[in-house]
C-alpha cells in the first residue's frame, strides 16, 4: 500500500517521509487562518470539529459523509440516502431514492433543497443498444450518474422536483444503427459511450478496479448562484463538466432550453481533451480530480474553480503526483467559448512526487486568501499560502470512537474523505458550546527541535539522541533522503528482566524497531523522529541504525531514574486530594497525577478516565491507557493528565477495564 501511493521505493522520497508523523498538529504559523476543521477518519464512524491549535472541540458519533450547516445541523450521505442531523447528532431526516443510490457529495440550495449525486445503471443488453461495443461491456452492464434536486418532507421523505440524466446526452460512431451514433469529434457536449471500457476492464484486470461497470466515478458537486449552473467532478474520465440547472427536468433531458440554450448538454468540459477526442496524453490535465468547485462570493478568487487534481489515472496515463488547481473558465455571459481556462494558480510539492493522494482529498479557498487542502491519503490536512508556504498542518491520528480520544494509527487508519474549515464567526457554531478536550496541541517542527536541543544529547552517532522522559528524540541536521532510508532500532535493558515480556528474557533487552517514516518528520533539511520507551525502569538503553549490510552507528546511555523517582517521592510527600484503589489523586493547578507504590504491572493494565465537569454541567471525557500518560519504576507507578482551560466544577478519575468501573474518586476542582 505505501510503495503504491508513495510512487514506490524507485520513487525516491515517499510521501511518508514528510508527512507521516508524529501525529496531530505538526505546523502553526503566524497567518494562518484562525477556525475550526471537521473531517471524519474513514476508519472510525465519529466527525471531529478540532480548533487551530489541532485540539477536539467537538465530535458526532455519526458515519458517513457530513458537514456544518449555517443553522448548525449537519448534513451529507450516508450509505446511499441523504442525511440531516442536529447538533446532538440525532437524526432529523433521512431520505433514500429507490434504485438510485446517492453518493460522494452535494449542494444545498438556497431554499432548502438539496442537489445529489444519483448512480444508476443498464443492463449489458441496453448499453449495446445505445451503441457500446458489445466486446467491451461488462457483463453486468455499466453504471452511469444523474442529478437530482430533492425538496426535504421530514422526516424520513422527499420529492425529486429536477433531474438531469447523463444517459440522454451520449455520442458513439461504433455502430451506425445503433442509437446516439454521431461524430464525438465534433460534439464536445456529448459523452462518448465507448470511451474508457476497454481501460476499465485493464484496470479490473490489474486489480486497481473493483468492477469494470463503475463507468464515470463522479465524485463531486456544486453549484453556482449567479449562473445557475452545476459542475460535476467525472474521476474516471478526468475531466469536469458544467450543465445548466436554469432548465425544466423535460429540457434537461434534451439539447435545447435552459439559459444556455443547450438543454441538459455539457456547457463545458476541461482536464482530458482525449475524452472528446480533441488531444492525446500530452495534453491531459487532469488526473482523477476530486472537490471540483467554485470558490465561494466574497473570497479571493470568487468565481473560480478550485480543484484537488489526485494524478491517479488508467494504465500509462497516470501521473503519480498530486497538485491543487484553480482555473477561470473561459466564460462568455452563461455560455462558454470552447477554449482552454485561465490557470490562476496551482500549488505542487518540491519535488512534486513527494506529494500524492492517489484517491479522496480536496482543496479549500480561505478567507485569508491561503488554501486548505487535505490529502486524504496521506492523512494529512495543511494550509498554504499562495505563494505555497505551509503554514498549518496536522496529521490525522487514525482510530476513534465513542470518546474523542485518537489511539495513534498506521497506514489505512490515517485515511479521511475531505475537510471543511469554518471561521470562527460561521453562524453554524453558535450554540455548540464548543471547548478543548485531552486531546491536546502538539509543537510544530521548529518548536520541537528548538526545545530538544535546548538540552544535552544522552548519546550521538549521525543522530543526536536525546531522552526527554520516556520519550527519546532524535535529530539529525543537514539531513538527506538517503539518511533516514535505513531501519533504527532501539534495545531497551530492563533493570528487572521479570518486566520484560517473556519471549525477550533471554535475550536481556525488549526490541523496539521502526522507519523514520512510521515515526519522524523533516523539517527543511532537519530530520527528527521520536519513540516512546517502555514503562518500567531502564538499566540502559542502546540505540542506532541499520541496513543490509549490517549497522551504520548506534549508542548507549543509561536513562537513570533519579529525576523521575525525585518528582514521586516530592508528590508523595503531601496529602492527596483523592484516594481510589491504592492510586493517589494530587491536583497541581491545571495538572491531574495519580501516583500508586507497590504497583504491578496488572495494577497499570486498565484504562484509566478523567470526567472534567464544567460549571455548566458539561462533561468532558478523557480516556487513556497508563502507557500513554504514565511511568513505572519498580514497584512506584506515575501518570499524569492536563486538564481543560475553563473554570471546572469538579473532577471524577479512575480506572475500568471490559467489566465496568474499577474504582472512581471525585474531587472539586475550583477555577
Amino acid at each position: 500500500f505505501r510503495a503504491r501511493y508513495a510512487g514506490g521505493a524507485a520513487a525516491g522520497t515517499p510521501f511518508l517521509l514528510e508527512w507521516a508523523a508524529p501525529v496531530g498538529l505538526l505546523v502553526r504559523e503566524p497567518g494562518a487562518f484562525e477556525g475550526y476543521t471537521m473531517f471524519r477518519p474513514l476508519s472510525a464512524p465519529v466527525h471531529y470539529l478540532i480548533d487551530i491549535r489541532g485540539r477536539i472541540v467537538r465530535f458526532w458519533n455519526l458515519s458517513g459523509y457530513l458537514e456544518l450547516t449555517e443553522n448548525g445541523r449537519l448534513l451529507g450521505l450516508h450509505d446511499g440516502a441523504v442525511m440531516e442531523a442536529d447538533p446532538e447528532g440525532n437524526v432529523t431526516w433521512e431520505y433514500r431514492l429507490e434504485g438510485s443510490p446517492f453518493h460522494h457529495d452535494y449542494a444545498l440550495l438556497p431554499d432548502g433543497n438539496v442537489l445529489l449525486l444519483a448512480r444508476r445503471a443498464r443492463t449489458r443488453d441496453e448499453a449495446v443498444a445505445a451503441g457500446a461495443d458489445p466486446a467491451l461491456v461488462p457483463t453486468r452492464g455499466l453504471e452511469y450518474e444523474a442529478v437530482v434536486e430533492v425538496r426535504p418532507i421530514r422526516p424520513s421523505g422527499g420529492e425529486v422536483v429536477w433531474e438531469w440524466s447523463l444517459w440522454d446526452h451520449l455520442i458513439q460512431d461504433f455502430d451506425p444503427g445503433k442509437a446516439n451514433y454521431g461524430d464525438p469529434a465534433a460534439h464536445p457536449e456529448l459523452v462518448d459511450l465507448n470511451f474508457l471500457l476497454e481501460d476499465l476492464r485493464a484496470a479490473v484486470e490489474e486489480k486497481r478496479l473493483r468492477k469494470a461497470s463503475d463507468w464515470i466515478h463522479a465524485n463531486s458537486i456544486d453549484w453556482h448562484p449567479e449562473l445557475d449552473q452545476i459542475v460535476i467532478s467525472a474521476r474516471h474520465f478526468s475531466e469536469l463538466w458544467i450543465v445548466d440547472h436554469s432548465t425544466t427536468t423535460e429540457e434537461a433531458s434534451g439539447h435545447e432550453g435552459g439559459d444556455g440554450g443547450r438543454g441538459g448538454d455539457l456547457l463545458y468540459r476541461w482536464g482530458n481533451p482525449r475524452a472528446h477526442r480533441a488531444g492525446t496524453a500530452a495534453d491531459q490535465r487532469l488526473f482523477w480530480p476530486h472537490h471540483v468547485h467554485w470558490i465561494d462570493p466574497g473570497l479571493p478568487g470568487a468565481g473560480n474553480l478550485l480543484m484537488f487534481n489526485n494524478g491517479n489515472e488508467f494504465g500509462s496515463h497516470e501521473r503519480g503526483w498530486s497538485s491543487v488547481a484553480e482555473i477561470a473558465p473561459p466564460a462568455d455571459g452563461r455560455g462558454y467559448r470552447p477554449a482552454e481556462p485561465a490557470r490562476v494558480w496551482t500549488y505542487e510539492a518540491d519535488p512534486p512526487a513527494v506529494f500524492y493522494s492517489a484517491i479522496l482529498s480536496g482543496a479549500q479557498r480561505l478567507p485569508n486568501g491561503n488554501t486548505l487542502i487535505a490529502s486524504g491519503v496521506e492523512g494529512v490536512m495543511f494550509e498554504v499560502t499562495p505563494g505555497g508556504r505551509t503554514v498549518w498542518s496536522y496529521v490525522n491520528p487514525g482510530g476513534g470512537g465513542e470518546e474523542p480520544l485518537f489511539p495513534a494509527g498506521l497506514g489505512a487508519d490515517r485515511l479521511f474523505y475531505r475537510a471543511t474549515r469554518y471561521a470562527p464567526d460561521y453562524p453554524g457554531l453558535a450554540g455548540l458550546g464548543l471547548r478543548p478536550t485531552g486531546a491536546s496541541e502538539l509543537p510544530s517542527p521548529a518548536d520541537w527541535y528548538a526545545e530538544t536541543t535546548a538540552a544535552e544529547p544522552a548519546a550521538r552517532g549521525p543522530f543526536a539522541v536525546y531522552l526527554d522522559g520516556r520519550t527519546l528524540k532524535y535529530v539529525r541536521e543537514g539531513c538527506a533522503a538517503a539518511g533516514i532510508e535505513a531501519r533504527f532500532f532501539v534495545h531497551a535493558h530492563a533493570a528487572d528482566a521479570g518486566d520484560l515480556p517473556e519471549d525477550r528474557r533471554d535475550a536481556g533487552f525488549e526490541a523496539l524497531e521502526f522507519w523514520f517514516g512510521e515515526r519522524g518528520v523533516r523539517y527543511g533539511p532537519i530530520c527528527m523522529a521520536q519513540i516512546e520507551l517502555p514503562d518500567y525502569a531502564l538499566r540502559s538503553v542502546r540505540t542506532g541504525q541499520y541496513d543490509a549490510s549490517g549497522h551504520l552507528w548506534d549508542a548507549e546511555f543509561a536513562p537513570g531514574a533519579e529525576a523521575w523517582l525525585a518528582r514521586f517521592d516530592a508528590l508523595a510527600a503531601r496529602e492527596p486530594d483523592a484516594r481510589g484503589a491504592g492510586f493517589a489523586l494530587r491536583l497541581e493547578g491545571r495538572t491531574l497525577t495519580l501516583a500508586r507504590e507497590a504497583c504491578s504491572a496488572a495494577d497499570v493494565a486498565d484504562r484509566f478516565f478523567v470526567h472534567a465537569y464544567a460549571a455548566d454541567g458539561a462533561r468532558e471525557a478523557i480516556d487513556f491507557w497508563f502507557r500513554q500518560r504514565g511511568e513505572r519504576h519498580g514497584d512506584r507507578c506515575l501518570a499524569s493528565v492536563v486538564l481543560p482551560p475553563h473554570p471546572l466544577a469538579r473532577l471524577a478519575a479512575g480506572q475500568y477495564d471490559a467489566s465496568g468501573h474499577l474504582w472512581e474518586a471525585v474531587l472539586p476542582a475550583g477555577e
